[in-house]
């Protein structure tokens, strides 16, 4: 061999040595990425099994949330149930029936990071589907001491936890609906479309509540900051809310509120009526097609209350001292409980003050009768 092969030799096994180096170090990156970004899931187990009418899945996955900042859960046809753990991942189980004779429709569970969200969904094949459905339900297990964000959504099934913790929490079912023992958070919003909420203990900075064909049932609300709600056909039964400033507003349904801690209180229906207990603060109320029925317990700075078509009844502390104007076009004035010191009344207008005038209210009505009492 001559001198210039000899040179060759090293040269070829330097090259080699450099790419068995460089072909380990990308191996040995790309796993100490997906640890460092959690982009694995750390376990997945499927079982779809045929039956007499089409198929039994149960699958299983679990997903890291270390560095995410969301859980997000999306599902259809689905009953999905929250629960907690002490470990910093997600469970998921989708189990059920599957009414098809196609098995490459039936749908299956999927966990992937999406950037900093873990999601949890339950996928349904793009194929041709004949006489199908599915009874399928979604167990999720989120970390207990979760204070980051948190969505939940799914369409044609209910939701249910006992507690949710988080910063900002969205849930929203379609055809479905929402039941939470305790919900804590920053920002706390609810939607459902022909479903009913039902929640046991609410506490956060602000609120939204919105339902359309369903009623919103609350045992206690705590917000330092506003709460607001929405129904369309659908009525609020409410035992306590404390907030700063409250809004709530119906179309066809009844707002019943028990006792409300708030400076501010706002509330609109059409076709439904107002009951409702303050401790103090202000009040504008307002029907379209109901009776609206008032209690302040301690005292008040200022009660607004419009009817259409319906009573105002207004119960006021015993040493309240206000000024007082209504009007009715159509109705009764009765205010017996207070020595009102008249300034204008004709039958369908009084006005004047009881005490030194340092509250406000002012009622009117279109065809209502009118009631003012003391304690």
């Amino acid at each position: 061999m001559d001198s210039r092969g000899v040179n060759v030799l090293p040269m070829i096994g330097f090259i080699i040595l450099i790419l068995v180096l460089f072909t380990g170090f990308m191996l040995f990156g790309k796993d100490d990425y997906n640890m460092e970004h959690n982009t694995y899931i750390q376990e997945k187990k499927t079982s779809i099994s045929e039956n007499s009418g089409g198929y039994t899945v149960d699958e299983n996955g679990e997903l890291s949330t270390q560095g995410c900042d969301k859980i997000s859960v999306n599902a259809a046809a689905t009953g999905i149930n929250i629960y907690t753990h002490n470990q910093d991942s997600v469970k998921a189980r989708l189990y059920g029936e599957v009414n098809t004779s196609n098995k490459d429709a039936v749908p299956y569970l999927e966990l992937e990071e999406d950037g900093q969200t873990a999601v949890i969904r339950v996928k349904y094949p793009q194929v041709v589907q004949h006489n199908f459905s599915a009874d399928l339900t979604l167990d999720v297990t989120i970390p207990e001491a979760w204070l980051n964000k948190l969505d939940i959504v799914t369409v044609s099934g209910d939701i249910s936890a006992p507690d949710l913790s988080g910063t900002d929490i969205y849930l929203k079912s379609s055809s479905g609906n929402i039941k939470i023992h305790g919900i804590t958070g920053r920002s706390i919003k609810t939607e459902t479309i022909s479903g009913k909420t039902e929640i046991g203990v609410l506490n956060g900075e602000s609120g939204f509540f919105k339902s359309s064909s369903g009623d919103i049932i609350i045992d206690k609300a705590v917000f330092s900051d506003n709460i607001d709600a929405n129904t369309i056909s659908g009525k609020y039964r409410i035992d306590r809310i404390e907030c700063t400033e409250a809004d709530f507003r119906s179309s066809s349904g009844d707002i019943v509120i028990k006792d409300i801690f708030s400076e501010s209180f706002k509330s609109e229906t059409i076709s439904g009526k107002i009951t409702l207990k303050m401790k103090n603060g202000s009040a504008e109320l307002k029907t379209t097609s109901g009776n609206i029925s008032a209690e302040f317990e301690e005292s008040f700075d200022r009660i607004k209350a419009i009817s259409i078509s319906g009573d105002v009844s207004l119960t006021l502390p015993h040493d309240s001292q206000f000024n007082l104007d209504v009007k009715t076009v159509s109705g009764d004035i009765k205010c017996n409980d207070f020595p009102v010191n008249i300034s204008s009344s004709n039958g369908r207008q009084l006005a004047g003050k009881v005490g030194n005038g340092s509250g406000e209210v002012r009622i009117n009505t279109t065809s209502g009768n009118v009631t003012v009492r003391n304690q």
